[in-house]
């Protein structure tokens, strides 16, 4: 189970890099800015949940939610981003996955376990 989570925010951690560091091509002043700076909290809210910090834990289903909405709409509101298209999308798919994915876990009894467990 403990490896489960692990993949699962593994994967969303990825997706935030790979967003933030595309968004550095595609995005606008001043959003070439900040859309970097909100991805680095995601990440390292992720990060503290994946050392079973509780309110980390409890924010990232909040973020989940957010995730899934946002990306959602990007995805169905698609524009061309030119040759970044397919790894925008793939991006996109695996933050949608792994936010479905942790709240699937957050939403577990396994959650209790993995949160009452001390960090190694």
């Amino acid at each position: 189970m403990e490896k489960h989570i692990h993949i699962i925010l593994g994967v969303w951690i990825l997706s935030h890099v790979g967003h933030a560091l595309l968004s550095l091509f595609y995005e606008r002043t001043p959003a070439v800015f900040i859309v970097p700076v909100i991805y680095a909290a995601f990440i390292f809210i992720a990060a503290r949940a994946w050392t079973r910090h509780r309110r980390a834990a409890r924010l990232c289903a909040i973020l989940s939610v957010v995730t899934i909405v946002i990306q959602g709409v990007f995805i169905s509101k698609r524009g061309g981003y030119g040759s970044l298209s397919i790894p925008v999308l793939a991006f996109d798919i695996l933050g949608i996955a792994a936010s479905l994915g942790y709240l699937v876990f957050y939403f577990s009894s396994s959650r209790e376990r993995y949160l009452a467990k001390p960090t190694a």
